[in-house]
């Protein structure tokens, strides 16, 4: 499973919070680690997602399903809208996902998340 890593930002001598990032280097044919999307009070996030294609094309999913089926490998899969990306690709989604992940179609990529 990919952890997000917490964004820090330095106000007034003060350490905050605010966002998480998450990047993976993804082989030709692999699939990347399911990224779990934390929820706020709203349920809402803007999730950016970036495939940089590097050698070869590749496409990004979502899920809908509980972490306990990301888990156990039962979750059920989409492909993002702009489904298989040739070249580098950035876009996002303002939903309520539960986590995302990258399928490399050919060639090794770099998927990075940031929220």
């Amino acid at each position: 499973m990919g952890d997000l890593i917490a964004r820090t930002y330095n106000f007034d001598s003060s350490s905050i919070e605010r966002g998480w990032h998450y990047t993976e280097n993804v082989a030709s044919g692999e699939t990347s680690e399911p990224v779990k999307i934390k929820s706020n009070e709203n349920g809402l996030y803007h999730v950016s997602i970036a495939l940089i294609a590097g050698t070869g094309d590749g496409k990004m999913q979502y899920t809908l399903d509980s972490d306990a089926e990301i888990d156990a490998d039962t979750a059920i899969w989409f492909d993002w809208e702009l489904g298989t990306c040739t070249g580098n690709t950035i876009d996002a989604i303002v939903s309520p996902v539960s986590a995302v992940r990258c399928v490399s179609v050919s060639g090794a990529m770099t998927f990075k998340i940031l929220i």
